[in-house]
């Protein structure tokens, strides 16, 4: 209604999709109201025809959620074979704290951060795939949808844009994922297990992930918290209460 009322639109402009999202960039009403912009200079805040305004339009939702301009959303890294991987435990760390403990860029060279200090590891696919410092650029990306993936997506587009080729680890395709029916059965076994994976919800979101490190630490695993189809076996064939015992492996 404050669109019509404001005279941005008329109501049979308002073209939505089943939430509401409107136009090529998906704002949200509300959204649209606070960020929308008329960068063409036709006296109309149009996301629905204009594509110029529709992108300056999410740019400057993006500047006002916070984004540095010149700073990485995230780089690729590689890491010694010894790293502990409980560190990519979703909290920020200086870039001096992930220089010592041996992280470099994988195209070699040093950090080009341009002036960001703290970062967060982040290791989409497993110890075998991809593995990014995260910087706040991609939060502020999550603004605009709060999946990992959503924003992952939205970085690497952004760098192809740019020339950047990426991610440059191959993903690991061997490896099994499972289905939210078995991530539900995974979460229920670490639950089961004394390791808290919280709402049995069948989406691997961090603490579903950091449960199945602690698992997989009890059975001398790399401690990625990927979620596969083999940890599940493993977890289903280990004995229930391995998080207040000792080592307990499958026989």
């Amino acid at each position: 209604m404050t669109i019509v009322e404001r005279g941005y639109a008329r109501r049979d402009q308002l073209g939505s999709g089943w939430a509401g999202a409107m136009g090529h960039t998906q704002f949200m009403p509300s959204t649209y109201v606070a960020h929308a912009v008329d960068f063409d200079g036709d006296g109309k805040r149009d996301v629905w025809k204009s594509e110029a305004d529709a992108l300056a339009s999410a740019a400057n939702y993006l500047a006002r959620s916070g984004y540095v301009k010149g700073q990485p959303w995230g780089l690729e890294v590689r890491l010694p074979d010894t790293f502990d991987y409980s560190l990519a435990d979703g909290n920020e760390r200086r870039m001096e704290t992930w220089m010592a403990a041996g992280l470099t860029p994988i195209i070699g060279g040093p950090f080009e951060t341009a002036g960001a200090e703290f970062a967060e590891l982040w290791v989409p696919a497993g110890h075998e795939g991809p593995k990014y410092l995260l910087f706040k650029n991609f939060n502020v990306f999550k603004t605009y949808n709060r999946a990992d993936s959503y924003a992952f997506a939205v970085g690497l587009s952004g760098d192809a844009i740019l020339g950047k080729t990426g991610p440059l680890t191959p993903w690991p395709t061997h490896l099994m994922p499972l289905t939210v029916s078995e991530l539900r059965d995974m979460q229920q076994a670490l639950n089961d297990r004394g390791f808290d994976a919280g709402v049995v919800d069948g989406i691997a979101g961090r603490r579903t992930k950091l449960a199945l490190a602690a698992f997989q630490k009890t059975q001398g695993q790399i401690a990625d918290g990927y979620p596969t189809k083999q940890m599940l076996i493993m977890l289903q064939a280990s004995a229930v209460g391995t998080a207040e015992g000792e080592l307990a492996r499958p026989t």
